[in-house]
């Protein structure tokens, strides 16, 4: 079974930490989460409800990221997944109508999209 997770946050209000000459200051983070209520493709409830677990991500805010597994770490997680992760982030607008808006997923099929395996 699959099961698809989407994970989003706004990074506005984030502490921003360190800075280094060339660079805006770096936003390091440390995100936990818990996730319930899934079911399977056919209905069904999954094997592992709530899913939860941790990741830190480093990056810079005034750059534009697709599909980026640098920076960004996977701490915990009571499941497997099947692809690495990796995250979206645009400081403007970049056509789906957000901003700010930092993008955590899978690898596999595009960060907007988490794809854990049963």
């Amino acid at each position: 079974m699959r099961s698809i997770l989407l994970f989003s946050a706004f990074v506005a209000g984030n502490v921003a930490v360190g800075a280094q000459a060339a660079n805006a200051a770096l936003v390091n983070d440390l995100v936990t989460f818990t996730a319930s209520g899934f079911t399977s493709a056919f209905g069904q409830p999954v094997p592992t409800d709530p899913v939860t677990g941790s990741f830190t991500i480093t990056f810079d805010p005034t750059q534009t990221y697709t599909d980026q597994t640098v920076g960004i770490t996977l701490k915990s997680l009571n499941i497997g997944l099947g692809t690495a992760l990796a995250f979206d982030y645009s400081p403007t607008d970049n056509g789906n109508g957000a901003a700010d808006e930092l993008v955590v997923g899978g690898l596999e099929d595009g960060a907007g999209l988490f794809n854990a395996l049963y």
